[in-house]
């Protein structure tokens, strides 16, 4: 298939056909999604229009191409990247932060639906409320206490996740563009901030984005220790 990717059909054909294996892309997007494959066989050939629900599914599983997606644009330094090869890399931790947001979101709104329906009835869902639902998504820990301990985990998980997303973007962007000097007195700061982040306190993903920056971290701090080194050694000769 050619790589047009001027309209945003295009570009979902091009993300199903990147994301998926040749043999079994209708089974993946199936299982991935919960669509079923005769719709993405159907869309894909191009005997019907991409839907509502089919956009919003792709851009739950693939948060990090669904600004490209709905634009075709990307902001790789903020994690909105494109499938298409040998363009910029995914940022992983911006990733993960996307993926907890949706996460959040969804236990949030599980348990929002589950207070109405058993105050109001069954056929009560926050679809009836329109605005007036993301003030009760928000504070459903407050309105249903039985929420409280997985609403708390799932919050907790995507504020570690933003905070390492910050901490990562700016070893890889911000740091790259210092001399050495200046690196050596930015180096503290980005360990006081993540000062507190211990493996006992972050979930998986989130331990291995703290070992990612621990390894930039320590490797520039061997080169600048080199650095120093060096220079020490080239003023000695100079005396």
């Amino acid at each position: 298939m050619a790589k047009d990717v001027q309209t945003l059909e295009d570009r979902l054909r091009l993300l199903i056909t990147t994301v998926t294996s040749a043999e079994r892309k209708w089974k993946d997007m199936e299982r991935a999604t919960g669509i079923p494959a005769t719709s993405w066989v159907d869309f894909y050939r191009g005997k019907k229009r991409a839907t509502a629900e089919t956009i919003e599914a792709v851009s739950r599983v693939w948060p990090q191409y669904s600004f490209w997606l709905s634009t075709g644009i990307t902001d790789p330094q903020y994690g909105h990247v494109s499938p298409l090869p040998h363009t910029d890399k995914e940022v992983p931790s911006a990733t993960r932060y996307f993926i907890a947001l949706l996460e959040e979101k969804r236990v949030r709104e599980k348990f929002a639906n589950r207070w109405l329906q058993e105050d109001l009835g069954e056929d009560f869902t926050l679809q009836w409320f329109g605005t007036e639902a993301y003030i009760m998504v928000r504070n459903i820990e407050i309105l249903d206490p039985r929420s409280e301990s997985e609403v708390l985990q799932a919050t907790r998980e995507t504020r570690h996740t933003k905070h390492l997303r910050r901490v990562e973007i700016m070893a890889l962007d911000a740091m790259p563009a210092l001399d050495y000097e200046q690196t050596e007195k930015f180096l503290p700061v980005l360990k006081a901030l993540l000062q507190g982040l211990t493996d006992t306190s972050l979930g998986k993903e989130n331990k291995l984005t703290l070992g990612r920056i621990n390894k930039i971290i320590d490797d520039m701090s061997i080169r600048v220790k080199r650095y120093n080194e060096r220079k020490k050694e080239q003023s000695n000769r100079n005396q």
